[in-house]
């Protein structure tokens, strides 16, 4: 759906395929009143597989965007692999789920192996904890650059929205300055946070979701700080 949300018209996708372990039962989930209205269902296919799409079910495949749950940073170097052997493919962005046990270093290292591995195609990675069911735009939220982690990114029991994050990570396929980018998301729901204030005013003058996604994965909150005034 967000792929080809017709308020994101940077989508020209004229073929959408989801890759399933079980056909029958993904099309149950995805096959929508939604779908039918919004002309999804004259773009969706489908491919199956119990594992990554193969690099033949990647032919003709231009822009990749997979998912890993339970935090397995494992798996990217086999995203990698995949996404440098499929000629067509151009740029990946990867979701990583549950990733409250994550540290830093392992962050780090995660970028490093993409940064090596990654010559034919563009990546953007984006690490969330555990997910929440709250809706997308509910909160505010902050992004963090890898290599700009001091500690720990996630606090024990911390959750994320599992729609933002997808928004934001789809999102980044039309972001120029997401390219090479491996970040963390956390929510920002303290009404004093440096990410809230920044977040709710972008949506008071009128950002829509790209631009307030763009500005927060290329510059974020953190070049504001020396603009803010914490005495009280």
């Amino acid at each position: 759906d967000y792929l080809n949300d017709e308020d994101s018209p940077h989508f020209p996708f004229m073929k959408i395929v989801a890759h399933v372990e079980d056909t029958k039962l993904a099309k149950k989930r995805l096959i929508s009143r939604t779908a039918r209205y919004t002309g999804l269902l004259d773009k969706l296919d489908f491919s199956e597989g119990t594992a990554l799409p193969t690099v033949e079910q990647l032919a003709g495949i231009s822009s990749w965007v997979a998912h890993v749950g339970g935090g397995d940073m494992s798996k990217l170097s086999d995203i990698a692999d995949v996404a440098e052997k499929a000629d067509s493919v151009k740029n990946v962005a990867i979701l990583v789920s549950g990733a409250e046990g994550v540290g830093g270093e392992a962050l780090k290292e995660a970028e490093e192996m993409l940064k090596g591995k990654a010559t034919t195609f563009a990546y953007t990675l984006l690490v969330v904890p555990e997910w929440n069911d709250e809706p997308e735009a509910s909160c505010a939220f902050g992004i963090v650059n890898v290599t700009d982690l001091e500690a720990a990114p996630f606090k024990e029991s911390e959750t994320f929205s599992r729609q933002e994050s997808l928004r934001i990570l789809t999102e980044c396929l039309a972001i120029d300055k997401a390219a090479g980018k491996c970040v963390v998301a956390n929510a920002a729901k303290d009404a004093n946070s440096l990410e809230n204030m920044l977040i709710q005013g972008m949506r008071e003058i009128g950002f829509n979701r790209l631009e307030e996604i763009e500005h927060m994965v290329s510059r974020g909150a953190k070049v504001c700080e020396p603009c803010v005034d914490y005495s009280f």
